[in-house]
């Protein structure tokens, strides 16, 4: 069964999917983070790679490009540098971004 899903219930529940850069796996998606009553995140809070446990970066969901839900995998817009860097990360986010989205539902992970 085909089923499109939208942006906003997989980013909504989208713990656990490993964040990719243009060149390389940055880490683990920790919690999206909300502002007020939107039903979208506006940001995700990332467990890099290699990093202790208590260090995490917030990655704007305007720099997503892809999101797959059956390989629990989001991609970037970027490159890791980039994407790691303090204004990148902080940059004003679109009510929407710009990714593609594989069809499965989030309830199914």
């Amino acid at each position: 069964m085909n089923r499109t899903v939208s942006i906003d219930s997989i980013l909504a529940c989208c713990h656990g999917f490993t964040v990719k850069t243009t060149d390389r796996e940055i880490g683990t998606v920790v919690t999206p983070i909300f502002s007020g009553t939107r039903l979208q995140p506006d940001s995700l809070l990332v467990h890099l790679t290699g990093s202790p446990p208590s260090e995490a970066k917030t990655i704007a969901i305007a720099l997503i490009t892809d999101i797959d839900p059956e390989r629990h995998q989001i991609t970037l817009d970027t490159d890791a540098h980039e994407a790691l860097d303090e204004s990148a990360a902080r940059q004003p986010t679109p009510t929407s971004p710009k990714a593609a989205i594989k069809e499965t539902p989030c309830a199914s992970r």
